[in-house]
């Protein structure tokens, strides 16, 4: 009798959303330089210093967090898996098999409930009353998980759910990609993708993002901006901006190991290496910058760029510096194309299988922590036609790195007016995709491409460049820190 009055209770306490309480942040991966996985890193170190008490749940959470009850480890979760990648190609095809979709659908709901199950016993165990779950209600990479959540949510009327959405389906050609032949498979994933739910809140984080979900499903989303520690410690720079000598040592050990020259000029690409991120164009652009540079100093005999100051004649190189390994496997044969493009037009490219992920980074002298890696590049340069936000754009502003970028919708109507000085390549607009001059690869109208590189000198020759840098460090420290944004989530987390 005592045990049903439990039961009972435990039933009534299931069907009302308790105040407060732990959080669990649920994402594919979470300890990997991808930009969704680092927000995850940056919003769960910001809520732990708060006092809050941050579970964390993916494919790739380290073992000594497990040990020590921080964290779930679900292997189902990694989308990356062979098996994930399997699943994807006989869901995402042209032409339906016979009998595929009964397997299909037995596949993803067998593999949902051992999800659940794990999710759930989790859950309990550590009094979670808010889980925030990043973009696996968002696109169909790993469809048993958003089955398994979509399930949770609705059997957990206790608990907040917070779906993030770092991506949206209606963006790019993603609907085109994952259109199904199948049609109990395209209902299901219809109704557990973006499922509005008396327990759910839903979070965009750019104003695009946030009409366009309104569109589509009429959810009223809140909208938050990537966030970032601005306090974070700067390798290379105290607070006034000067030097440090340990960092300048480092620097020089970096370009050593890679010979490179001390007045070569590293342009960085701080993505990961895939086609929706737009590298070749940086590698065009690094070859027009150099062609443009040697061009005028037919009549200069050095001329001396960006802060801290390289003296570039013209024995001296641009690089392209692409420091992420992440999803590298994935898009290897792009990454081989862009080798030979680099090679063709003379761009000396580096790639640094060095840098982890801050939150693995343990100190190891050979290893660079990713943000770290900023202070080795002179310049950033970002050419996406597309993108939900940019922590480029973010992180290059902390580090005080000059940046170079297309000015593309969600920077044009949203970040600009916090990022007030950079050097534009226009928009994606003027890209000419697959082009047969350069390899099948996009390349920039010339004049856009002119504009850029002109800019871009202007910028690096600058005596105001180190006020400027500073200024765009204020400016994004508003609109993206942390300690200003935090409001924003754990308000969710408490709503009723």
């Amino acid at each position: 009798m005592q045990q049903n009055r439990i039961e009972g209770q435990n039933q009534i306490y299931r069907e009302k959303l308790l105040p407060g309480g732990n959080v669990l942040d649920l994402h594919f991966k979470l300890y990997s330089t991808d930009g969704v996985s680092l927000q995850g890193q940056e919003l769960d170190r910001k809520l732990k210093a708060s006092g809050w008490k941050i579970y964390q749940c993916a494919s790739d959470i380290p073992e000594d967090k497990v040990q020590r009850n921080e964290g779930l480890k679900l292997d189902q979760l990694s989308y990356q898996s062979p098996k994930a990648e399997k699943l994807r190609r006989r869901l995402f095809t042209k032409i339906a098999i016979p009998g595929e979709e009964g397997r299909l659908s037995a596949e993803i709901k067998e593999s949902a409930l051992e999800i659940e199950e794990r999710l759930s016993a989790y859950i309990e165990k550590n009094n979670i009353r808010s889980v925030h779950v990043r973009n696996i209600m968002s696109l169909p990479l790993q469809p048993a998980a958003t089955l398994a959540l979509y399930n949770l949510a609705q059997s957990r009327k206790d608990i907040r759910f917070i779906f993030h959405h770092h991506d949206l389906i209606w963006e790019n050609d993603r609907e085109k990609i994952y259109s199904t032949p199948y049609r109990k498979i395209a209902e299901l994933l219809d109704k557990v993708l973006y499922p509005s739910l008396p327990n759910s809140k839903h979070i965009v984080i750019n104003p695009i993002a946030q009409r366009l979900i309104f569109e589509k499903r009429g959810i009223k989303a809140s909208l938050i901006p990537d966030i970032f520690d601005f306090e974070r410690p700067l390798p290379y720079h105290t607070k006034e901006g000067a030097l440090e000598e340990a960092w300048k040592e480092k620097d020089r050990k970096f370009r050593e190991r890679n010979d490179i020259d001390e007045n070569d000029i590293i342009v960085g690409m701080m993505t990961r290496v895939t086609k929706r991120k737009n590298i070749e164009t940086a590698i065009q652009f690094a070859d027009e910058l150099k062609k443009e540079l040697d061009r005028r100093l037919e009549k200069e005999d050095k001329i001396v760029l960006g802060f801290p100051p390289r003296e570039y004649r013209k024995r001296n190189k641009i690089w392209l510096f692409l420091p992420q390994k992440e999803d590298l496997n994935d898009n290897l044969e792009y990454f081989q194309e862009l080798e030979k493009y680099a090679k063709k037009r003379n761009v000396a490219l580096l790639t640094s299988q060095e840098v982890t992920a801050d939150e693995k980074y343990t100190g190891q002298t050979e290893v660079i922590p990713f943000y770290a890696s900023y202070q080795h590049v002179d310049l950033v340069c970002y050419p996406p036609e597309h993108e939900g936000f940019g922590n480029q754009l973010i992180e290059a502003a902390w580090a005080r790195r000059p940046l170079t970028l297309f000015r593309y919708p969600v920077f044009e109507e949203y970040i600009a007016p916090h990022f007030p000085h950079f050097a534009s390549m226009e928009n994606g607009k003027k890209l000419i995709p697959k082009s047969s001059y350069s390899e099948g690869m996009n390349i920039l109208e010339y004049e856009a491409m002119k504009t850029g590189v002109t800019e871009t000198i202007n910028l690096l020759r600058s005596p105001n460049l180190h006020l400027w840098l500073n200024e765009n460090f204020h400016y994004m420290k508003l609109f993206c820190d942390s300690e200003r944004n935090i409001d924003k989530y754990t308000s969710l987390y408490q709503s009723s």
